[in-house]
């Protein structure tokens, strides 16, 4: 609820508010007194006038100032929000905050009111990394030729596996117009950095793929499972069927059983901990030494070691969902992120390396970032964040 008044309020501050948008807002202020007054002290123009650091604070102080009057919010949950966004982080914090309350970024110090200069229309510098433009997807068939799936049209891809398989759209494979066969071959689709890609598999169950994911699966669902087996991170919304399970084989020997339900998986093999996070329905799931039932709304986290009978699986009963499946809206999400996890992120999707000069840095960083900026963009913003990075070629180096 404080981000999206605050949302609101910056949107009317720029003449951006839609007629619902006005009523909504009106709604809040006139729930009380205190939202009224509030109200008045945040929509004034002369709080946002004066430069990229006041502005930020501005913003800051706003969530701060809405997370102790709005009255939804309980105890509990103002307390963790102050704790996520003001605590010892709160430098790193501004800036990401910033853009998630409206999608803008402050790049210019000097700018008269720091509300309209859009990520879009910021001259990008002579070196640059773009974002990604195209799904980036290979498709390779039981005979072990491979489709760039970039590379062909929408319809039924020729001369394939019993003519069966679709591409529909700009980044989505269908494989619900099946021909009944007896024989059942194995696809793999695999999405390379900056890669999306949606497949709608032969049971009706859709899956979603992150950049630098793969995702195996038969051609039809015989016997008494249905088994996949994935790398990387796959989003799942799994068709019930009582009689057939749904198996997710991930890295490290984890197995997750599910009947009929929705949850993300990142797995990815150069991250030191791999996370199942459930938002509905329900999964089991399965190590070689532990067994555990998630319910909505829980994440289990396995912590990678080098020996694999050591793993620690342990299990969290309020996650961040938003935060899991930020990606399928086109978004970088972090919650008290070190460097490292926010480079490694970076690096799979704008498909670059990252060198670290000396001490890592130490700060935390906590936001949401379009997936479609340059990524001078980000640098810019990590940079006023507190972290120095220069950028050559594709090699990033953090000092």
């Amino acid at each position: 609820m404080a981000h999206r008044i605050a949302e609101l309020i910056f949107k009317e501050l720029e003449g951006r508010l839609s007629e619902q948008e006005k009523l909504e807002l009106h709604a809040w202020t006139n729930e009380s007194p205190s939202n009224k007054s509030l109200y008045i002290e945040l929509s004034n123009p002369r709080l946002h006038s004066e430069d990229v650091g006041k502005f930020y604070t501005t913003k800051m102080e706003i969530f701060e100032q809405l997370g102790k009057t709005i009255p939804h919010l309980t105890n509990s949950r103002r307390a963790k929000f102050r704790r996520i966004y003001f605590a010892r982080f709160a430098v790193a914090a501004m800036v990401l905050i910033a853009l998630t309350i409206s999608g803008y970024f402050l790049l210019n110090p000097k700018h008269p009111t720091g509300l309209k200069q859009n990520l879009s229309i910021v001259q990008a510098p002579h070196n640059d990394v773009e974002a990604p433009k195209g799904s980036r997807a290979i498709l390779t068939i039981g005979n072990g030729s491979t489709i760039i799936l970039d590379s062909v049209s929408n319809g039924a891809l020729a001369n394939q596996e019993n003519g069966q398989i679709e591409k529909v759209g700009k980044n989505e494979l269908s494989y619900a117009k099946l021909n009944a066969s007896s024989e059942v071959f194995l696809h793999t689709i695999a999405t390379g950095p900056g890669g999306f890609y949606q497949v709608d598999l032969p049971d009706g169950s859709k899956a979603w793929l992150n950049s630098g994911s793969s995702l195996q699966f038969p051609t039809a669902f015989v016997g008494g499972e249905r088994k996949v087996t994935m790398t990387g991170e796959v989003y799942f919304e799994i068709e019930h069927n009582a009689r057939m399970p749904f198996v997710v084989r991930a890295p490290d020997n984890t197995s997750i059983k599910v009947l009929g339900t929705r949850f993300n998986v990142m797995a990815y093999r150069d991250e030191p901990n791999s996370k199942t996070t459930l938002l509905q329905g329900a999964i089991v799931m399965q190590t070689e030494r532990k067994e555990i039932k998630l319910k909505p709304g829980q994440e289990a986290r396995i912590t990678k070691a080098s020996n694999p009978t050591e793993k620690i699986i342990s299990l969290t009963d309020e996650s961040d969902t938003e935060q899991a499946i930020a990606w399928l809206n086109g978004k970088f999400q972090f919650n008290i992120e070190n460097i490292e996890t926010v480079m490694r992120t970076l690096s799979r999707w704008y498909d670059i390396d990252v060198v670290y000069s000396g001490a890592i840095p130490k700060i935390k960083l906590s936001g949401t970032i379009n997936r479609s900026v340059n990524l001078s963009n980000v640098l810019k913003m990590l940079e006023i964040s507190g972290v120095k990075c220069t950028l050559k070629g594709r090699t990033i180096t953090v000092f």
